[in-house]
């Protein structure tokens, strides 16, 4: 991987394409569960880069509540 294409990856859960208020509008409750789903989802977009869409970080979020 280059400089360049590093520089674009995501590697905080700043990075991510989706935040707290997004998981707690899908019927998380406020708390550590939802750190832990972004620590999740900021593993899982640091392995693989485009999978850091709203649309495909959603989906997976789901998956994880249930």
């Amino acid at each position: 991987m280059t400089v360049r294409q590093e520089q674009g990856s995501p590697h905080r859960l700043a990075d991510l394409a989706v935040g707290g208020d997004d998981l707690i509008a899908l019927g998380y409750a406020p708390g550590p569960a939802i750190g832990h789903v972004l620590q999740t989802l900021l593993h899982e977009v640091v392995d693989e880069p485009d999978l850091n869409s709203r649309e495909a970080l959603l989906e997976r979020a789901k998956e994880l509540a249930g």
